[in-house]
């Protein structure tokens, strides 16, 4: 029997919209696309502490390059937008990203589909799902691990924290000894079957990084991210052939020009997936980023559901 297929009628976008969330420590940026026939296309913004600029470059690209236009020609906006306007930092990927993820959910309501099913169909049943921003106090070692033995009651298998605290680019024995202690401290607690991934928050240079991995290799993290500052391949690629640890970057990348050049320079073995900051739909499928999807307390229910189905196809 053939599939009955929902008619999609010719389409206007006539209004773009950017709402600014409050959420705890930090903002949220939802995007709004109405179109002529009466659907609406909801997209996610968001990025850590520069909502007010994402917010205004939304609205100035809706005017300029999104109302009028046809919600399918997602292709021909962005590389409108891309090789018209020659800025292509954080800022204009989130930009970028909230506008074409309100364009897909148009779409995708339109075909009566989800998205997935429109890029090529998923791949897997079920996506991992690692947890984040569930710790508090790292000093008061039985609070941390009560709190990891919280995460995994809850099902997670999963889950990321920084043991470092505010540490620069170098750290103290003392201070390293600390971390490592609270690593040991939330092992003890999950067990050997759950992963524990650690943040470094770009913060080392390159030998503290990799002295600082080594501390953690008796408690057998999945992965350290980000150890050392970002745009810096040649020196990342260096911690990445020597570090005992497996190496996740790519949180400062927006394009799949920038992963080129991560993996051209050998400077990545696990590539970030990370949503809005990783710029847009498009651009997350074209570097074919693969990594767990990530739950935690500063990603928008917006943002979570669409990395979560991006990740089903990829």
């Amino acid at each position: 029997m053939a599939t009955k297929r929902r008619h999609c009628p010719a389409m206007k976008i006539t209004q773009v919209e950017v709402f600014m969330t409050g959420a705890s420590w930090r903002n949220f940026l939802f995007v709004k696309i109405q179109t002529d026939s009466g659907l609406v296309g909801w997209g996610d913004g968001t990025l850590g502490w520069k909502e007010s600029a994402v917010r205004e470059l939304i609205l100035d690209f809706g005017k300029r390059y999104v109302v009028g236009q046809n919600p399918f020609d997602i292709e021909d906006l962005w590389f409108k937008l891309y090789q018209v306007e020659h800025n292509t930092g954080p800022v204009m990927f989130a930009a970028m990203a909230g506008i074409e993820t309100a364009l897909w959910d148009i779409v995708g309501k339109c075909c009566g589909q989800p998205v997935y099913n429109l890029v090529g169909g998923k791949i897997r049943q079920k996506v991992q799902v690692y947890a984040n921003g569930w710790y508090h106090r790292r000093d008061d070692l039985a609070e941390l691990a009560d709190r990891a033995r919280e995460v995994v009651a809850r099902g997670y298998r999963a889950l990321k924290f920084d043991p470092f605290g505010p540490g620069g680019r170098e750290i103290s024995r003392d201070d390293l000894r600390a971390a490592a202690k609270q690593v040991e401290t939330v092992r003890k607690a999950v067990g050997e079957s759950v992963d524990i991934l650690l943040e470094f928050h770009g913060r080392f240079s390159p030998i503290m990084a990799l002295e600082a991995a080594r501390a953690m290799v008796p408690y057998s993290p999945t992965w350290c991210e980000e150890p050392i500052p970002a745009h810096n391949n040649e020196s990342m690629a260096q911690v990445v052939q020597a570090s005992p640890l497996r190496v996740a970057t790519g949180e400062h990348t927006y394009s799949r020009f920038g992963f080129l050049d991560l993996l051209r320079s050998k400077a990545s073995r696990d590539e970030e997936n990370c949503g809005a900051r990783r710029g847009t739909l498009r651009e997350r499928r074209a570097a074919q980023l693969r990594r767990p999807a990530q739950d935690d307390d500063f990603r928008s229910p917006v943002r979570e559901y669409s990395e979560l189905y991006d990740s089903r196809n990829l």
